[in-house]
Parts: C-alpha cells; structure tokens; sequence
C-alpha cells in the first residue's frame, strides 16, 4: 500500500452495480474480485449516515448484540471511473451527506465527462479543440440522415465516440459509410448521445497530469502512450501487459515514453494547455488531460480529460519528485482546504446575515429617535435610559460581529469597527454616545462599560410599541 498507514487509516469501501456499499478484510484485495459474489457474502453491507457532526458508515441491517460498530468518515477518496461515478453523481452524493472528498467537484466531474460541453468550454478560453456534430437517439432513427449529415460536417476519417464514456468504451474510427455504420450502432449502445469529429490519420498522442486547487495548479512532465491501432484502444489501457495475468495497473500498464520526445516550445504549450483547461473547468486534486498532435501539419488539439485518472498518474510526477504516497497526502489535504474553504463560507454567510439583522435593529432605533426624540427626552426619562441601554447592546453585537468576522471580511470588519470607534475593546459609554442617544459631556471612567445586557429584539419592540 503506497498511503502513509502511521498517518492514514484506510476503509477500501466496494460499490456494486445495484448502487451498494460493502466493507470488509478482502474489499481492498484485488485478487478477491475473481468472485464478486463469494466477496460480497463475507463483506458487511454498509449505510451512510450523516450525524450531524459526522459522517459514519453503518452496518446494514444493524444488529441488536454485537455485529460490526459504525466506522467515522473524515475524508473520502473516490477512485472509480465511468458513469455513475466520474461523472460527478458520486461526489454529489458525498457532498450532500458533508464528507469532505478527493478531486474535483460535481460541476467539473460532470462537464469533464462530457466531450462535447467541455469542448464548449475550453473554445470559449481558446484552448484548440477539434469540431464535432453530436447525434442524440431521436436522430438515430433516421440513419441515412444521420449518416449523411455527419459525412458532410466531418467527413472521412471520423472519430465516434459516446459523449460520456470512459476508458475509450465504444470509441472508434470510420473511414467509410458502412465503417461509420458499425461505429454509430456500437457507441450507441454505450450512450444516449453520440459525437463524430475528424480522425486525426497522422496521430500523436501526449498526456499531461495537473495537480493543484483553487490556490494553484502545475502540470507534470509529458508521456507519449503508444497504441496498437488507430486510437488508445480499452485493450491498450487494460489488456497490455500485465493485464493477462490479473495484474494490470490500467494507464500505468501501458507501453509509452516518459518524457515524451518532444520540441521544448511544444512541451511548454502542452503544459500551459493543460493547467489552462484544468482551471476552465474548475478541477481539484489530480486530473490527466489528452492531447493530440497532428503529425502531417504539427496542429495540437485538446482530446479530453480524465478527472480521475488511472493509477492518479501517479508515474508522470515521480520523475518531478512526487512519489507516490506524497502524491496521496497531498491530494488528502486539498481535500480537507476545500472542506474548511466551505465552512468558512458558510461562516461568513450566517455572519453577514447576523450583521444584517443588527443593522435592521439599529435602524428601526435611529426612526424610532428621529420620530420621538423630543418627547422622550421632555417626557420619559425612564424610557429614554431604555433606548440609550438598547443602542449600547447593539453597538456591542456589533463589535462581537466585526471581530469574529474579521478573517472573512477584511475590508468590511474594520469599517463598522471604525464607525462604532472602537478597535477590539468593550464599549464605552463615549462609544453609545455617537448614536445621539445620551449628552456627549456625561463623565464615565474610560473602557468602563455603563449598561447591562439586555434582550435587544423585545426591548426595541416594547420601544416602538405605539402607546
């Protein structure tokens, strides 16, 4: 195991087909995956339970004595390809239920599964990408207009692929009608949507992997995968090398040279590229991004992106320095600052509508002065010391508000607290006194506070009340 076990405690958690989570001592042997069914009978099938401040993994059905106890989740790593699960549907899960998570977010999963929407993307930033046409299943019940409106915008040879699969599921190249055919009826059966764009005859491809966050992101050094057909075919990824005998590593198993032999200006705009489209499209943690160069006029296009990669592409920052298990911790840890960044939003969200609520209060004080002040201070002395004692308690919220959300609002903290002139110390009755409420001469010690605390909201309302 390559994560840090004095520092990480791991759950490998299996996800079936039927959308259920299991746990148990062979989940996280692969060798155990020869008999699904024989794994899943010995492993515990597991609920997700949110507990308020935490997120638990509860056996499931629970027993009265004894049984498995509820495992507490501080972060998850999502290390799964395809649909259902790159595609942003799992992380949305985990977002709903609180757990902090690896990678990137449901927007950018989503979009990074889509070829044609990331397409979109990336041409609006002018990353170069290849046209396409997409094709939906309505379409698909006209072939002979199908067939002939993809000859006529894309033309011969064609690249079809279904518009959010993985792994090179259902991707493959035409060069004729009947070839385009066979294409179109076989990605049809992986996708309710289907893309053609230019096959590329003279093709070079190039990944790039970009590590980083909303802080900063760095791209890796470059690999050249090599492929036995006219694309990287699913047998490339998962059927070379070690594949055949239950040992295959997915991208990591593939034949390719690391560094790619390339011009060092074409490298750099790989690179550049890659963390462009990474910040484009909003990604998190590890991504790899595919790139294609055109051999016969030396054009580079953007292929796709995978934002879960396989093997975390872990082989293309080792020769930066980046072994593996620090390639882990970190990924771990921008899981966590994403996590804190969210929480700290959430605090400055319920602060500022705190804030809101404060100057609502003193608003309604500084009406009820304007309208009233010469008869309370003629008339009521009682109910003027009332309003003075009211002012005070809401000048002191608001002191409290202006230094817890200080880190948040760094230019608006120190206004009000610039306002209220005061600078972190208790109010003083000079501090009150700034609202006209009491005469500015009254003599008081200086930081001696001169009113009680006192249920704002009820006095201002008793305040106000007509008589």
């Amino acid at each position: 195991m390559n994560i840090d076990t004095d520092k990480y405690e791991t759950i490998p958690v299996y996800i079936t087909k039927q959308n259920e989570f299991y746990v148990g001592d062979d989940i996280g042997k692969i060798e155990a995956y020869k008999d699904i069914d024989g794994l899943i009978a010995r492993s515990q099938k597991v609920v997700w339970v949110n507990e308020g401040d935490k997120v638990v993994l509860s056996p499931y059905p629970k027993k009265m004595f004894g049984g498995m106890k509820d495992i507490e989740i501080d972060v998850a790593f999502p290390v799964v390809h395809g649909t259902n699960e790159e595609d942003g549907t799992l992380v949305g899960f985990l977002k709903t239920l609180g757990v902090p998570f690896v990678g990137c977010d449901v927007t950018s999963a989503a979009v990074g599964m889509d070829k044609y929407i990331q397409k979109c993307v990336l041409k609006d930033v002018d990353i170069p990408v290849l046209d396409c046409v997409c094709f939906h299943e309505d379409d698909y019940a006209d072939m002979e207009k199908l067939l002939d409106t993809a000859e006529k915008k894309v033309g011969y040879p064609a690249i079809v692929k279904p518009v959010n699969s993985g792994s090179s599921v259902g991707i493959s190249m035409a060069r004729n009608r009947e070839e385009l055919t066979k294409s179109i009826d076989d990605a049809f059966t992986y996708a309710s949507i289907v893309l053609v764009e230019h096959g590329i005859e003279k093709l070079k491809e190039i990944n790039c992997s970009v590590l980083g966050d909303d802080s900063g992101a760095k791209a890796s050094i470059l690999e050249e995968p090599f492929h036995t057909k006219d694309i990287l075919s699913y047998k490339d990824k998962y059927e070379s090398n070690g594949a055949k005998s239950g040992g295959s590593k997915g991208m990591a198993s593939v034949q390719r040279k690391i560094p790619a032999d390339l011009p060092e200006e074409t490298t750099k705009q790989i690179q550049d590229y890659a963390v462009r489209a990474f910040k484009a499209l909003g990604c998190n943690g590890v991504v790899r991004i595919d790139f294609m160069i055109d051999e016969s006029d030396g054009s580079l296009y953007f292929n796709e992106i995978n934002t879960i990669p396989g093997s975390l592409s872990f082989y293309l920052w080792e020769p930066s320095g980046i072994h593996y298990e620090q390639l882990l911790d970190e990924l771990i840890q921008m899981a966590r600052g994403v996590r804190e960044a969210c929480d700290r939003s959430i605090d400055k969200y319920q602060f500022s509508n705190a804030l809101s609520e404060i100057w609502k209060l003193i608003g309604r004080c500084n009406k009820y002065i304007d309208e009233t002040m010469p008869w309370v201070l003629g008339k009521d002395e009682s109910r003027r010391a009332r309003l003075a004692c009211v002012m005070y308690n809401l000048c002191e919220c608001l002191r409290i508000v202006s230094i817890l959300i200080a880190p948040f609002l760094p230019e608006t903290a120190p206004k009000i607290q610039e306002q209220l002139g005061v600078s972190g110390e208790a109010l003083s009755y000079e501090s009150a006194a700034q609202f006209g409420v009491l005469p500015p001469d009254t003599v008081i010690r200086k930081g001696e506070t001169l009113f009680p605390r006192i249920d704002v909201a009820k006095e201002i309302a008793e305040l106000t009340r007509q008589d």
